[in-house]
């Protein structure tokens, strides 16, 4: 074999190769996330697979339910798993604030810190977890800390109510937030989850896994290729309006449940399948009654 023979017959190989593992690339994000939380005690994958949506989606997901250190738990690995264990890149803060001057001033200026080094130039390529913490419903606790965010922002000229692409909000409450803001999403821990109480140390994570996450999330762009593709030969939007006021989230939720190659991330091998099995979960996660689907 010559050396141009070699050389195709190499291209041809690596072709083969990257045709194959290309497309699985998220699910093999997913699928680490999920593992990692099972290893850490939380063996809940449908939990797993809707906040690693909320994640696309750049929304503020939290999980609502008495069992406060079991979700906590989850969130801990799967930030653990995507930046690595004490890398300074999430920062936990817990509620509620309270009226104290003093408290609220402390709280304030290390989620200011935390967040205005996300800005830096330097760290926009890597992914930066905001964990909440609060008894009872969460809306004043992330109320407040949206107002500290948008400060921070305003401060450094960006636009005050958009989070930048690599900051991320995830949260733990007891109680269902009083009143749902645009990008919230609330999500209950599944019925029977076996979450234990011990949890094994997490082990540093390859690189990468932020940078795939970030590349991943669901941009204005990326949403309009989805509906261009859905609309052109499949059903899956014709459930979304039976959401009623909802269809946009639901809309936008379906089309973050599938990856760059329209492989579902619920079901990988069947759109209609992907897309049933992706609204079923986000009704039982939200507590929705059937008569809607």
């Amino acid at each position: 074999m010559t050396g141009g023979e070699r050389a195709l017959a190499t291209s041809l190989l690596l072709a083969r190769i990257n045709a194959g593992e290309q497309p699985r690339r998220e699910h093999q994000l997913l699928e680490r996330l999920q593992t990692a939380a099972t290893a850490a005690g939380c063996d809940a994958p449908d939990l797993v697979t809707a906040l690693y949506v909320c994640l696309k989606l750049h929304w503020t997901s939290i999980i609502c339910g008495p069992a406060r250190d079991r979700a906590m738990c989850c969130l801990e690995a799967l930030t653990t798993t995507m930046v690595g264990a004490d890398s300074g890149q999430t920062i936990q803060m817990h509620g509620p604030i309270g009226a104290d001057a003093m408290t609220q001033r402390f709280a304030a200026v290390r989620l200011g810190d935390f967040v205005a080094t996300a800005l830096e130039q330097a760290e926009q390529t890597k992914a930066w977890f905001v964990l909440v913490d609060t008894p009872g419903a969460p809306t004043t606790m992330l109320r407040w800390l949206e107002a500290e965010v948008a400060a921070v922002l305003r401060a450094h000229g960006w636009p005050p109510h958009v989070l930048p692409r690599n900051l991320f909000v995830l949260a733990v409450a007891e109680a269902w937030p009083s009143e749902i803001q645009r990008c919230w999403l609330p999500l209950a821990l599944p019925i029977g989850a076996d979450v234990a109480g011990e949890r094994s140390v997490a082990l540093t994570p390859p690189v990468g896994y932020q940078r795939q996450l970030l590349e991943y999330q669901l941009t204005g762009r990326a949403y309009r290729r989805w509906l261009r593709d859905a609309q052109r030969g499949t059903d899956r939007l014709q459930t979304a309006p039976a959401w009623s006021d909802h269809a946009s989230r639901v809309q936008r939720w379906l089309a973050a449940s599938v990856d760059q190659h329209q492989q579902g991330l619920w079901a990988p091998t069947d759109p209609e399948a992907n897309t049933g099995k992706a609204l079923a979960m986000l009704a039982a996660l939200q507590h929705v009654p059937p008569s809607v689907m």
